[in-house]
């Protein structure tokens, strides 16, 4: 049988004393600390008494633990005392109060006590007249009487703690127990224990001792090495003695009565024992602190008792106990230095004061950090004059202070406080001077705080108050602790500060409790505020890793602490960011009433997963050298396609027909020829560089023009390495790009002019081949986003892209939408997400002035925002970031990766990947191809929509914005089909869209048919399924800037469908 729950614990001498027993080798002299004891037991200096649900327990310490204490080291101790001394020096070191020092000793039921005896001392005093008179003099003592006869003698520090415990006992036994007290004078002893002389043994006449009758050293204990250097002068050889009396053997247990030496007695778990322990500590530091103030500041037991308290709450390691004790220290100190006129130094209060709001911030104390704040603007107001730190300390102290911790009238003094400071500190009103009469009762708060109801805390028994909450610890009573770096201060990096939290944990814990426990202590004590109306930012953390490894990646959630903090002390930073706080509506149009309440990581949603294939690595370049031609490109393209385009001939046509190796061999004689070459389109739209060069304005990029570079007069050429032949006929001159390897079949008639290839039909690679499409069970999702463009000066840009992060974690809606993104495997950025300048601005020529530090923090301002958006997303969801036009990143196709140190929070992810411009990639077997868009809007700028050559009194201009807008996007996807079929992402670069000069290959070729093509910050969402020759499918789409259209595109990797889903403010 187990003992339960632990309602108070306190440390006390133990006394046992039966009434049958005698011994005539047991003499009691002088020495003993009881000298109306019959039998002393002797055990341990010092036991600790729990009480439980039905039984109360005696925990003595481990010898070994007792002889190991440093305030009885014999090279710091000498010279002789008094035996008084001895014992009152030895009682209740606080050195050895640690949780594995106790062991079980005995225990008495509730029920077998028959009753509870409070002693009293009669002694004589002498009154006028020159007789004598009696009174009562307080002692520390009670004895409980058991059923048997037995008898246990305790005796406490004071008379305040006999008094804490019996009300502890009564309302512990109760109401099934109701115990008899009654009154014992310890000044008559009973006749048979007197002498031969008729003095009771033991006794210590005042007459015949120097000494006082009781200890002389009642509230000086031994604290600290230099204290009892001062307090005790032992004998090296009195030691052992003194401190301990006789050894104890192995049989001494059995000497105990039965009633306390039960074997059936109930065991106590280690949880028990703790919380009795604590208990006992909690209550000597209290009864300190209480004796404290009531000394003056020349007591020089004053310091001498505060010193002991605080050494006694750093004893279990327990934080928030160690933070009150500087707190009081602080105030007393203070109410002290303010009692003086004029008033003394406030240094040591404020330091103390100071000392505990950084205690009570490291451990997230809210009560204790509120009241420190309090005391401390006080110090500052009164003291020191300073109003507007006092006015900022008051502020958040009236912020963090809790509904409970305060009555009415100590809410309105200190928010009168505030506002008299707020008014001082007005040019108008100046004259405000501070009172001292105002200043914040810190006992009357700790006594509220005290009285307020306890909740339940972690453990299975624990409950803790608003004041005080314990540490975890492990079954021997020991925590490791190690501290976790927080970054606050809203979005604004500017004004982000990093927060250092010590953190205590036990063996087996991970670190998804890790984040639970750093959320919670964030929630107590929120590191950025909140705003009045509520709507403020949650704190979200994403991961974890090693401070002293920035390169190190995101530790998983289910590693253990134990495992990356090997030693006390180690650092470990989080990943955070804030979320946002309001209620959203989801793509479906339902209302989630609910605010985005904080998942756990186990509760969050169960994120589907599938293969990831990266296939960009021939985009990635080895060197990037202009050393060579932009025509190698060509060449190196017409030869890798030029095998492709003759077998689509040797399928279409007769093979009468001639394929010339050259464009040179062709001859006018009127014979059907067949020619493969690379188009050149002479646009007459396109600007002469030249011409820029010379002119006022300069030269405007390509990318940059809003006016179409086709026109009607647009002229086409076909060439190789060996010459080049102009083409009419039977060829679409508005729908041709320059780059495409392509055949014609035709003639140049004889005795023509002008050297003209008319085309009678045209040969196109066609569609590379296409592995299969897997099946699939269930559907599986793919979100396509382009365009966040932060850094964009807006009001609803950032609130979007924060929204938009959160839905795609899972953080937004009810449990039917959270399963619905959980089926979303994989985010795709397509380019622009950095947008540092406005629209339309003109890049500025580069300058030699050198920029200012705030300068170069507000230009890098948006890349740190987007590594904040992206490490959110990336703690849940795997992301590939593509870099765009408008990115930190080449100029040049293939747009390379972003390098790591530009996102340094997302790079600690595994599931982030910067990736390159063009991307491909096979997720969960399906084949994704894309680009950021630069390809298709070039291929737009040089071709002309279908019925652009009408006459101007046809239907074009009868057509509305949404005709024109439908024609558009049918126009893109044209383009984006024409690109299949020419078998090539690019064709236009070099020539119109930027490209590095590759000589040896052509990486834009589309060797093999992607399942899916699509061109990201486009003006519109728009999508087709076309087919090929070979039954190739392949799913074109055309994703919207989110910035522009608040749009993204998911895409369903089972049958290739996808759909728009738009999520604004």
């Amino acid at each position: 049988m187990a003992a339960s729950t632990c309602h108070y614990g306190i440390l006390a001498r133990v006394h046992v004393e039966e009434e049958d027993f005698s011994s005539e080798d047991e003499e009691l002299g002088d020495g003993w600390f009881k000298p109306s004891t019959r039998v002393l037991y002797k055990t341990d200096s010092d036991l600790l008494l729990a009480l439980g649900d039905a039984d109360l327990f005696l925990f003595r310490r481990k010898p070994q633990e007792t002889r190991s204490c440093a305030c009885i080291s014999p090279q710091e101790l000498g010279l002789d005392c008094s035996a008084q001394q001895r014992l009152a020096s030895s009682f209740q070191c606080p050195h050895v109060t640690a949780y594995d020092y106790y062991e079980q000793w005995a225990a008495v039921a509730y029920s077998s006590i028959a009753q509870v005896q409070l002693t009293f001392r009669t002694v004589s005093v002498a009154a006028d007249g020159g007789s004598s008179d009696t009174m009562a003099e307080r002692t520390k003592d009670c004895v409980i009487i058991v059923e048997d006869g037995s008898r246990l003698w305790l005796e406490f520090e004071h008379n305040l703690a006999r008094g804490a415990f019996l009300d502890a006992l009564m309302a512990s036994s109760a109401p099934h127990v109701t115990l008899d007290l009654d009154y014992t004078d310890l000044g008559k002893p009973n006749p048979l224990e007197l002498d031969s002389q008729g003095v009771p043994r033991g006794f210590i006449r005042p007459s015949d001792s120097q000494e006082p009758p009781r200890m002389v050293f009642d509230f000086q204990r031994a604290a600290s090495r230099l204290a009892v250097m001062l307090a005790l002068q032992l004998d090296a050889d009195d030691l052992e003695v003194a401190m301990y009396g006789e050894p104890e053997d192995e049989g001494a247990l059995q000497g105990l009565p039965v009633t306390l030496n039960n074997p059936d007695q109930p065991r106590t778990s280690s949880e028990f024992r703790r919380i009795a322990l604590r208990m006992a500590v909690q209550t000597r530091i209290q009864l300190v602190l209480q004796l404290s103030n009531e000394l003056t500041l020349e007591d020089p037991h004053y310091h001498f008792l505060l010193g002991s308290a605080m050494e006694l709450s750093r004893a279990l390691d327990e934080p928030d106990l160690h933070a009150l004790t500087w707190l009081v220290s602080g105030f007393m100190n203070l109410q002290r230095a303010l009692l003086v006129t004029p008033p003394t130094s406030t240094r040591l209060a404020r330091e103390q004061l100071e000392y505990a709001i950084a205690l009570a911030r490291e451990h997230s104390l809210r009560l204790q950090l509120a009241l420190a704040l309090a005391c401390c603007g006080d110090l500052h107001r009164v003291c020191k004059g300073e109003k507007s730190a006092a006015r900022k300390l008051l502020v958040e102290a009236a912020r963090l202070m809790p509904s409970n911790a305060l009555d009415a009238a100590e809410k309105m003094q200190l928010h009168n406080k505030i506002h008299s400071l707020g008014l001082a500190l007005s040019p108008r009103k100046n004259k405000i001077s501070p009172s001292k009469d105002d200043m914040f009762d810190l006992w009357k708060a700790l006594a509220t705080a005290m009285s307020a109801p306890q909740s339940v805390g972690n453990s299975k028994h624990q409950t803790q108050h608003v004041l005080l909450n314990p540490v975890v610890k492990n079954d021997t009573g020991r925590a490791r602790f190690c501290f976790v770096e927080v970054e606050a201060g809203g979005n604004d990096t500017r004004t982000r500060t990093t927060h250092r939290m010590r953190v205590f944990f036990t063996e087996g814990l991970t670190f998804e409790w890790l984040r639970e426990d750093v959320l919670r202590r964030c929630d107590a004590v929120p590191l950025v505020e909140v705003d009045s109306e509520g709507e403020g930012s949650a704190m979200e953390v994403d991961g974890f890793y090693a401070a002293n490894d920035p390169n190190q990646e995101v530790i998983p959630w289910s590693a253990h602490v134990e495992e990356i903090a090997r030693l006390d002390g180690h650092v470990i930073r989080a990943l955070t960011h804030q979320g946002t706080c309001f209620n959203a509506q989801n793509a479906t149009g339902r209302s989630d009433v609910s605010s985005p309440a904080r998942l756990s990581v186990a509760a969050k949603i169960a994120r589907h997963t599938a293969e990831y294939t990266p296939t960009y690595q021939r985009f990635v370049l080895k060197q990037k050298a202009y050393a060579q031609q932009f025509s190698h490109i060509y060449v190196s393209r017409l030869q890798q396609l030029r095998d492709t385009v003759a077998r689509q001939v040797e399928l279409q046509s007769d093979s009468s027909v001639a394929i010339l190796p050259k464009v040179i061999d062709l001859k006018a004689d009127g014979k059907e020829c067949v020619l493969i070459g690379t188009l050149l389109k002479v646009l007459a739209g396109k600007p002469d560089l030249f011409d820029a060069l010379t002119s006022e304005g300069g030269v405007t990029p390509i990318e940059k023009m809003q006016t179409p570079l086709a026109t009607t007069e647009d002229e086409l050429l076909l060439e190789d390495e060996s010459g080049r032949v102009e083409l009419v006929g039977g060829i679409d001159v508005a729908r041709m790009v320059t780059g495409v390897v392509l055949g014609v079949r035709g003639r140049v008639p004889s005795g023509g002019t002008g050297g003209q290839f008319h085309v009678e039909q045209v040969y196109v690679p066609s569609f590379p081949p296409q592995h299969p499409l897997p099946e699939r069970a269930e559907s599986e999702y793919v979100a396509l986003v382009a365009g966040l463009s932060i850094g964009r000066n807006t009001d609803s840009q950032p609130l979007r892209n924060h929204l938009l992060m959160d839905y795609l974690a899972g953080r937004f809606g009810d449990g039917a939408e959270r399963q619905f993104v959980a089926k979303i495997v994989r985010t795709v950025v397509v380019g622009n997400s950095i947008e540092a300048t406005e629209a339309g601005e003109s890049v500025q020529a580069p300058s030699t002035k050198r920029k200012t530090v705030e300068q170069l923090a507000l230009d890098a301002e948006p890349l740190k925002n987007a590594d904040e958006l992206m490490s959110t997303l990336a703690a849940a969801i795997c992301v590939d970031l593509m870099p765009g036009p408008s990115d930190p990143s080449n100029y040049a196709l293939p747009q390379q990766s972003f390098h790591p140190c530009l996102f340094p929070r997302s790079s600690h992810f595994k599931s982030f990947r910067c990736v390159t411009n063009p991307y491909e990639a096979q997720i969960g077997g399906v084949q994704l191809f894309g680009h950021a868009g630069q390809p298709l809007r070039s291929m737009l700028q040089c071709t002309l929509p279908k019925d652009a050559a009408e006459d101007d009194e046809g239907d074009v201009s009868m057509t509305t914005e949404q005709d024109k807008d439908e024609q558009e996007q049918e126009r893109a996807l044209d383009c984006l089909q024409q690109c299949l079929e020419w078998r090539h992402a690019a064709p236009t670069t070099p020539d119109l869209v930027a490209c590095f000069p590759m000589a040896n290959d052509d990486p834009f070729i589309l060797e093999t048919c992607p399942h899916v093509l699509f061109a990201g910050n486009q003006p519109r969402f728009s999508t087709r399924l076309v087919k090929g020759a070979n039954g190739q499918e392949v799913r074109l789409i055309t994703v919207p800037s989110f910035a522009e259209t608040s749009t993204i595109v998911l895409l369903d990797l089972k049958d290739l469908s996808c759909f728009p889903m738009t999520i604004d403010v």
